[in-house]
């Protein structure tokens, strides 16, 4: 779950002074004529790190209530990422002459690891569910 969050939510651009330059999401959408993957990469980022507070929250007590919401947003994060993918390979449509660049093969590849992962820690927490669970109060 973790490594998923890290791979979405860490491979933005960046630069390491003079000498390095990483590009993927933020350059791949500036290549864009449409803003509406921008939001999509915002979904993303954002349901990635909710994942991560009811990965913490899953792993303390593996409460079905808190598995069946992580299954909720890896399923609107699977959603999210083939409508970002979507975007990236009907542009040429629309732009005459537009090819999906590096950085955008890169982007794609970033986001479909990350929902591949998360995709797969998911499926991990339905084979440790309590679902004899019940909440004390402290």
């Amino acid at each position: 779950m973790l490594l998923s969050v890290l791979i979405i939510t860490g491979t933005l651009d960046f630069q390491l002074g003079k000498g390095f330059s990483f590009k993927s999401h933020i350059n791949a959408i500036l290549q864009l004529d449409t803003n509406i993957v921008a939001f999509y990469l915002f979904l993303l980022n954002i349901t990635a790190l909710v994942q991560t507070f009811f990965a913490f929250s899953f792993s303390k007590a593996q409460s079905p209530k808190t598995l069946i919401m992580n299954t909720v947003l890896t399923l609107l994060q699977l959603v999210i990422t083939v409508l970002y993918v979507l975007v990236f390979l009907t542009e040429g449509s629309r732009i005459p002459g537009y090819k999906p660049g590096s950085s955008a093969i890169l982007s794609i590849m970033f986001l479909s690891l990350g929902a591949l992962f998360m995709t797969i820690s998911t499926a991990f927490a339905w084979k440790y569910v309590n679902w004899k669970y019940v909440k004390i109060e402290d």
